[in-house]
């Protein structure tokens, strides 16, 4: 195997991907957790330019640690020793879109191969029509079935966007990835009233915020923008760290 972990390490780190501009950098916490290993080329904006509120040397010297190497094949290797036994990232960045570079290898199991825009699309359909098969034939509530109407937001949101869905179910942070690298938290009701939540633990992993409301056997936007734009609209509970978002205040904001 033959890859660099840089954990504490900022002037290594830059070194690094300058000396090699056609590699790629696996980005994850200093905890190398499983629910977010994003991969990069190394010449990408996201891996090469602190983003947004990030602080001096915030790309090994704080939250967040790099793994790097000028083949993906080795980053799949380290992605299996470091407990993901498919050699699977969660995400790949749809900024630098690491997959049409010529060094680029596919995985065995690879994800993306199972969840084109195509497939999406029938996944879509299958799951409405499983919904309104429990509302309408079965008398089922739909907030009884909030685990369907999640995914379904999921994948209308793929679609609108023509974006990619994150490859761990329930991930924390964002849901999907636009092609601009734009990352999306996606929340899907059924409550005619009431509020969404969000957590305050996960705002640095989201760009955008897109709220769907299930009524009339069909999705609805509710609000789709800017993630601050809608946290400055809700109210925070310091005790639960959460942000409740009322879905009149979020209609509103469009």
């Amino acid at each position: 195997m033959s890859f660099s972990e840089f954990i504490n390490d900022e002037y290594k780190y830059i070194n690094w991907i300058q000396s090699n501009p056609n590699g790629f950098v696996i980005n994850t916490s200093k905890s190398k957790r499983l629910d977010y290993r994003v991969l990069h080329t190394a010449d990408c904006s996201y891996v090469t330019t602190l983003q947004g509120n990030a602080q001096e040397d915030g790309f090994t010297e704080r939250g967040y640690i790099k793994i790097c190497s000028t083949n993906v094949e080795s980053l799949r290797d380290w992605t299996k020793q470091e407990g993901e036994k498919n050699g699977l990232f969660t995400q790949e960045c749809a900024r630098c879109k690491p997959w049409e570079h010529n060094s680029y290898s596919k995985g065995i199991a690879q994800f993306d191969d199972l969840l084109t825009l195509s497939n999406i699309k029938e996944l879509y359909e299958k799951y409405l029509a499983l919904v309104r098969f429990e509302v309408q034939k079965l008398g089922v509530k739909p907030t009884e079935v909030r685990h369907l109407i999640g995914r379904l937001g999921e994948f209308y949101c793929a679609l609108i966007i023509d974006g990619s869905i994150s490859h761990v179910v329930n991930q924390h942070g964002f849901d999907v990835l636009s092609k601009t690298g734009r990352r999306i938290s996606v929340k899907t009701t059924s409550q005619k009233t009431g509020f969404v939540a969000i957590s305050a633990n996960t705002l640095e992993k989201v760009d955008d915020l897109m709220i769907l409301q299930y009524k009339n056997d069909g999705l609805h936007e509710v609000y789709f923008g800017d993630i601050n734009k809608a946290v400055s609209a809700a109210r925070f509970y310091a005790n639960i760290n959460k942000y409740e978002l009322d879905i009149s205040k979020a209609k509103k904001l469009l």
